[in-house]
């Protein structure tokens, strides 16, 4: 009830035609080489400091190509608009709570997995390829991790596969990708986090219309990460 009334209120009657702007083929194709791109790179590289940094950067480039030949303005195709002064509060509301919810969510995930028996050991990816790199790495991968991860992944999953998903209903589109960006990070201990993460990061999306606020939470949240990261991995 709560979400319905919450899309019926702001964006319902509306959203149908602004998903409409984008062209349907070349986002499903564009989403496909995405994930083809991102679950074939571990195979061809072995290290980690490889894989966080090729696949956001070949992905970046997969958007550009998407840009290149759709026929749409690319204002309008990724809902880049100016960012009002009532967006400031917006951002640092949404950082505040999905750092509360990752918390919170990380630690009964952990509980639960020792609930049920399981002994998950898992690190981030990233912790683990900051161990051992190198200055010029560690550069690298924060600029892929703080930069153009967010870009590339809001543009992806907040914008092209919510719209292709948006006919199964706003609701369902809304849990379904924020389900997909969740697996999709192949961080097991962290789904739910993610999750939560993700159904954030839409909501803000779909309640601004402006792809800059979920960017710009996401790049914050994936600084604090980093950071935090870094400094425990040194």
């Amino acid at each position: 009830m709560i979400f319905r009334d919450f899309f019926k209120n702001n964006f319902q009657f509306a959203i149908f035609q602004w998903c409409a702007v984008l062209p349907a083929k070349w986002s499903l194709l564009t989403i496909v080489l995405y994930c083809c791109l991102n679950l074939f790179v571990p195979l061809c590289f072995s290290t980690l400091t490889l894989q966080l940094t090729i696949a956001p950067w070949g992905a970046m480039l997969l958007l550009a190509g998407f840009l290149y030949f759709s026929k749409n303005e690319t204002s309008a195709i990724c809902s880049f608009r100016h960012l009002d002064p009532g967006c400031a509060y917006k951002v640092f509301f949404s950082v505040l709570l999905i750092l509360l919810l990752s918390i919170i969510c990380y630690y009964w995930s952990c509980e639960f997995f020792k609930f049920v028996g399981l002994m998950v050991d898992e690190e981030q990816p990233l912790t683990e390829s900051l161990r051992d790199a190198s200055l010029p790495e560690i550069i690298i991968i924060g600029i892929t991790t703080i930069i153009f991860a967010p870009i590339g992944e809001e543009i992806v999953f907040r914008r092209m596969l919510y719209g292709l998903l948006f006919p199964l209903g706003s609701v369902k589109a809304l849990f379904l990708t924020s389900f997909l960006f969740s697996i999709a990070h192949f961080y097991l201990v962290g789904i739910p986090g993610l999750f939560f993460l993700a159904m954030i990061l839409q909501l803000l999306y779909l309640h601004t219309r402006n792809l800059w606020c979920p960017i710009l939470v996401h790049v914050i949240f994936n600084a604090l990460s980093f950071v935090s990261v870094l400094s425990n991995s040194q």
